[in-house]
């Protein structure tokens, strides 16, 4: 683990912020995972708590908890994802 803010600190969080592209998101969560400085602790925490697509959440929350990460001073805690059919009618039969 690296003890240093990336270089490209300002190209992670344009991806971390992509919401067209989970696995630009992803990307930036392996490469921040790396990193234990301040602002890939946040980036990564956000991810954890907020983001929409469960790889991506619970990518962030694993690399989050191995740094100590914590939101207001308590852990985080990754929930369940999703499950069944997230379409509505998808399976439906005409």
């Amino acid at each position: 683990m690296i003890k240093e803010t990336p270089r490209n600190i300002e190209e992670l969080k344009k991806k971390a912020n992509n919401k067209n592209s989970w696995r630009e998101r992803l990307s930036a969560v392996n490469v921040l995972k790396e990193y234990d400085c301040k602002q890939s602790k946040d980036i990564l925490a956000r991810l954890a708590i907020n983001d929409p697509v469960f790889k991506v959440k619970e990518t962030a929350f694993r690399a989050a908890q191995a740094l100590g990460v914590t939101s207001h001073g308590k852990p985080i805690y990754l929930g369940k994802g999703k499950k069944g059919n997230l379409v509505k009618g998808i399976n439906k039969k005409t």
